[in-house]
């Protein structure tokens, strides 16, 4: 599945129903020894701006479960969406996924964290869609390999870079605010400077793993990430459609007072079709 390279369009979610059109059941940690089965949620939103060859998108994040027969919940995903947008009357290979990551957890369930290879994740959207774009969680590796060595027939893995798909600007920022001495974590400076970059380079989506604090609408997340987007996007004419995850918001989509549009994909699967 090629992709085609176009004029960037700017994307503009009009709405997302919150109420889920279908559930998928896994396995998930909680703690303790403890394992609790609980649904994946799929909720569909318009969106307008798609270019030619692209009829929807999928947007998912914090994947972190496994199914009945211990198989990672992304790979599950990948084929059960396939289905699904048959059934929907989308041809998989006119749909582009963006994942903003965490998409392992360990095989016994005996705890939570932990971090694993989640290359088979990204290999199985890549397989079944048109392309896969997005960023690593702070759970996810990639067995060894380079950010780069997985990037190829399908698959866009990025972290402070951007790519044109089907003329879709997609830049993304990986990792959590933290310790860089641990993995895919970057101090608070660099995450910020790399995230306003990003911005600043006019991609038609950003996909951050971080999400950014919404007090005002009791939607968590980082507190310095949003004093960064409310600085940027009041500087700024361009406003890039910001995807991310990490913290669980109620709703996926919200706007703030800059016109910013922030779609929270943790715990659960967006499609998005004009």
């Amino acid at each position: 599945m090629t992709a085609k390279l176009t004029l960037e369009p700017t994307l503009h979610v009009t709405d997302v129903d919150p109420t889920p059109i279908a559930s998928l059941p896994y396995r998930t940690a909680m703690g303790q020894g403890r394992v609790d089965r609980v649904v994946l949620p799929l909720v569909r939103g318009q969106v307008m701006g798609l270019p030619a060859g692209v009829h929807g998108l999928v947007i998912a994040s914090d994947l972190q479960g496994r199914t009945e027969d211990g198989q990672l919940l992304g790979i599950a995903v990948a084929d059960w969406l396939v289905g699904l947008c048959e059934e929907l009357g989308l041809a998989p290979d006119a749909v582009g996924v963006l994942l903003a990551g965490d998409l392992y957890t360990v095989p016994e369930l005996d705890r939570r964290g932990g971090r694993g290879d989640v290359r088979g994740v990204w290999r199985a959207f890549a397989d079944r869609f048109r392309w896969v774009a997005g960023v690593l969680g702070n759970h996810d590796d990639l067995g060894g390999q380079t950010l780069a060595e997985v990037s190829e027939n399908g698959v866009s893995l990025l972290h402070a870079t951007r790519v044109d798909l089907d003329g879709i600007g997609v830049a993304g920022v990986g990792g959590i605010i933290g310790d860089p001495a641990k993995p895919n974590r970057m101090d608070e400076r660099a995450f910020l400077s790399a995230f306003e970059a990003l911005w600043r380079a006019k991609a038609s989506v950003l996909v951050s793993r971080e999400s950014p604090a919404i007090p005002e609408r009791g939607l968590i997340g980082n507190v310095a990430l949003r004093g960064r987007v409310d600085r940027v996007g009041a500087g700024c004419r361009h406003r890039p459609l910001l995807i991310c995850g990490h913290c669980h918001w109620p709703e996926p989509l919200t706007t703030l007072p800059s016109d910013v549009q922030v779609l929270n994909a943790d715990g659960r699967v967006i499609l998005l079709t004009m």
